[in-house]
C-alpha cells in the first residue's frame, strides 16, 4: 500500500512540475498563477503547496528537473575541443542553450537564483552547482594532463571561479545589456584572464 501511495505522490509531483513548466513558457512566469498550475495538473491548489510552498519554488524545481540529469551529457562533446578554454566554453554552452530556449523565463530564473529563499531551493541549486563543478573539475584535470593547468591548483576552487565568470556574463546577456557576440567575447576573455593564473 505504501508503495502505491509513494508512486501516486511521485505522479502528482511530476504532473505539477510539467504543468508549471508548460504554463511558465506559454504565459510567462509572472502571469501564471498557482491555481492555474493546479488545474492544469489535475490537483487541488493545496496539493501544489504540499510540493512547492511558493511559485518561486516551482520555478527552481522545473530548472533542476530539466538540467540536473542532463549536465553530464554535455561533457563528452566538450572534451573533444582542442583547448582548456574551448572545452570550458563548450560545456558552459549547455547552460546558455537552455536559457536561450525562453529568455523571459530565464530572466525570472536568474532573479530567483540571485536570492534563494528557502532551504529546499538552496538544496536544489547547490545540487546543480555541484554537478556542474564536477564536470568543470574533469575539464581542469584534463588541462593538468596537457600542461594547461598547474599540478598544484585547487581544481574545486578553479571550477567554482570559472562558473562564476560565466554567471557574471550571463546576467548582462539575458537582460539585453550585451548581445550574443559580446557575451561570447567577454566570456572567453574572462576565462583567458583566469587561465593565466592557473
Amino acid at each position: 500500500m505504501s508503495g502505491r501511495r509513494e508512486a501516486n505522490k511521485r505522479d502528482k509531483h511530476k504532473r505539477i512540475i510539467e504543468a508549471a513548466h508548460r504554463l511558465f513558457r506559454e504565459k510567462g512566469f509572472d502571469k501564471t498563477t498557482t491555481n492555474e498550475i493546479a488545474a492544469a495538473a489535475g490537483v487541488g491548489t493545496g496539493t501544489v503547496f504540499t510540493y512547492a510552498p511558493t511559485k518561486d519554488d516551482l520555478l527552481i524545481q522545473v530548472f533542476h528537473k530539466e538540467v540536473a540529469f542532463s549536465i553530464d551529457s554535455a561533457l563528452p562533446e566538450a572534451m573533444e575541443q582542442a583547448s582548456l578554454i574551448d572545452r570550458t566554453i563548450a560545456f558552459l554552452d549547455f547552460f546558455l542553450a537552455y536559457f536561450e530556449q525562453d529568455i523571459p523565463l530565464a530572466r525570472a530564473l536568474m532573479r530567483q537564483l540571485g536570492y534563494v529563499q528557502s532551504e529546499a531551493q538552496r538544496d536544489l541549486v547547490l545540487d546543480l552547482f555541484r554537478r556542474a563543478s564536477l564536470c568543470l573539475v574533469e575539464i581542469l584535470e584534463d588541462g593538468q594532463k596537457t600542461g594547461e593547468v598547474s599540478a598544484d591548483v585547487s581544481l574545486e576552487t578553479a571550477a567554482a571561479t570559472m562558473f562564476a565568470i560565466f554567471h557574471l556574463n550571463i546576467g548582462p546577456y539575458l537582460s539585453g545589456m550585451i548581445n550574443r557576440k559580446e557575451f561570447d567575447a567577454s566570456l572567453r576573455e574572462g576565462l583567458k584572464a583566469f587561465k593565466r593564473g592557473l
